[in-house]
């Protein structure tokens, strides 16, 4: 399941409506946390840590190692 759609499932379990409620819980500015929420490239996966974290969330990840 990707991050967005665990994120958003996280937010409606905690009564969340609006990301600029996620942003105000996490402390992420709302066009960061926006990016996140809607899976954009530009988004950090720093920020869907602590965003996740904020929501009760853990997150896991695989690291693709270039050579």
């Amino acid at each position: 399941m990707s991050i967005q759609k665990q994120l958003k499932m996280a937010m409606v379990h905690k009564g969340i409506k609006y990301a600029k409620e996620v942003s105000k819980v996490s402390g992420v500015s709302y066009k960061r946390t926006l990016a996140v929420l809607n899976g954009s490239s530009e988004a950090y996966l720093s920020d869907a840590e602590i965003i996740g974290l904020k929501l009760g969330v853990k997150l896991s990840y695989i690291s693709v190692e270039e050579d």
